[in-house]
């Protein structure tokens, strides 16, 4: 009889995989201003695009509006866009909010979403590093 049950590899060799990741996202230097910035925006960047919620920083996936159709199938479409948009915001939020150091993020606190957090940072520091 093996030691381990295909099941039980699998998923053993699921939590080495999430774990791997986990250590690198955690490795990664916390943002502490204008001295790491360009460094930290790519580290971010990198992690937005792996975990594909990039599209909340850029726009281009937008909070869902309801419409007054009252279908059942507009609603459920509704929902679940719904669902994937509060989910990918809620990614984008931890990615930025566990990479900065407490004194950076002070200026996040009151940030309602993600590419709020992310267009903070991109207008401040740039303005500050007269960068673009």
């Amino acid at each position: 009889m093996p030691l381990f049950s295909t099941d039980t590899f699998y998923k053993s060799q699921m939590f080495l995989k999430l774990a791997n990741t986990m250590d690198k996202f955690l490795l990664m230097d916390k943002l502490e201003g204008r001295r790491n910035w360009t460094s930290w925006k790519f580290d971010i960047d990198l992690q937005l695009s792996i975990n594909k919620v990039k599209k909340i920083v850029t726009g281009e996936l937008k909070m869902p509006v309801p419409l007054d159709d009252g279908a059942d199938e507009v609603s459920r479409r509704y929902i679940t866009s719904l669902k994937i948009y509060e989910d990918s915001d809620a990614m984008v939020k931890y990615i930025i909010g566990c990479s900065v150091r407490p004194e950076a993020k002070q200026h996040i606190l009151t940030c309602n979403s993600g590419m709020e957090m992310w267009e903070y940072y991109t207008v401040y520091i740039n303005r500050r590093m007269n960068v673009g």
